[in-house]
């Protein structure tokens, strides 16, 4: 990598440990199941110390989450560019829900929530009032809610955005576009859908991990157009998916091509993307 053309703040980056957590998802996926720490993205890219960077839950086993919050707050003493986390809260178990939050609101770091919704069967599960509530309390604690869904799952959660007109929501992964023709269009429609209201934002982040190793440079570039264009440069925000995206490529590469697809902004636009709007949604300090 050459020098870092300006301050970039990474909105999506994952850690885990096995050792200390446990991930039940990673047997799927061997290659990256080892440790994935600040250590190791440093080693493997040194030039990442000089980028600031959002944590987002990992998935470890759900009785663990406050495990997984209370560890990433130890390394950020370690690594003082963690600057915030997105932690995983079940959103729909009332009580229970409210009663984790206030835990967690005492946590300067945390800035954010994410309940994956690409995992839930039901497409309309984030749609049951118990799950809305859940979210529309996120509201007064100034906690961003992230997106994670499949793009079939993009009029489901466009409903639960109309809904909750006081939250602040971040779509991540382009709303896990797919460069399948069959579902490209249909996928193009929902994200000007949801794109529409001005209380959420995307993520350009998680894109390489799904691209054969052949991808059509034109469609990705169209992606990219896509996105840009339906939310703005002022509502899109940087993030690498490390060390998912390590599945089908590395950190150098997705930079690069991000800052490619984004040479034809103006200087200002890109430093948006790249920090400023991450530092303004997750009220980051």
């Amino acid at each position: 990598m050459h020098p870092l053309p300006f301050k970039i703040i990474d909105s999506h980056l994952h850690f885990w440990n096995p050792e200390r957590l446990h991930y039940p998802w990673l047997t799927a996926v061997p290659t990256i199941a080892g440790k994935q720490t600040p250590e190791e993205l440093l080693h493997a890219h040194p030039f990442t110390e000089n980028i600031e960077a959002i944590f987002v839950q990992a998935e470890c086993q759900t009785e663990q989450a406050l495990d997984e919050v209370a560890w990433v707050t130890e390394l950020s003493e370690k690594f003082p560019w963690i600057k915030g986390i997105v932690a995983y809260v079940p959103m729909n178990q009332g009580e229970e829900t409210q009663k984790l939050l206030k835990i967690l609101e005492k946590n300067r770091l945390v800035k954010g929530i994410r309940h994956q919704l690409q995992t839930e069967v039901d497409a309309s599960f984030c749609l049951k009032s118990d799950f809305i509530q859940g979210v529309q309390s996120l509201a007064d604690r100034n906690l961003v809610f992230d997106l994670c869904i499949k793009n079939n799952q993009l009029p489901e959660a466009t409903k639960l955005v109309e809904s909750s007109p006081q939250n602040c929501f971040v779509l991540d992964h382009f709303g896990n576009a797919t460069l399948n023709d069959n579902s490209l269009e249909q996928w193009k429609k929902d994200l000007r859908t949801i794109a529409e209201m001005p209380h959420v934002s995307v993520k350009l982040s998680g894109l390489l991990t799904q691209l054969p190793a052949n991808s059509d440079p034109q469609k990705i570039s169209s992606i990219f157009k896509i996105v840009l264009e339906a939310f703005g440069p002022q509502r899109a925000l940087f993030g690498s998916d490390w060390p998912v995206l390590n599945l089908n490529g590395n950190y150098d590469q997705w930079l690069e091509m991000v800052l490619q697809e984004t040479a034809h902004l103006s200087e200002e636009n890109r430093q948006a993307i790249f920090s400023g709007n991450s530092k303004r949604i997750y009220h980051l300090t």
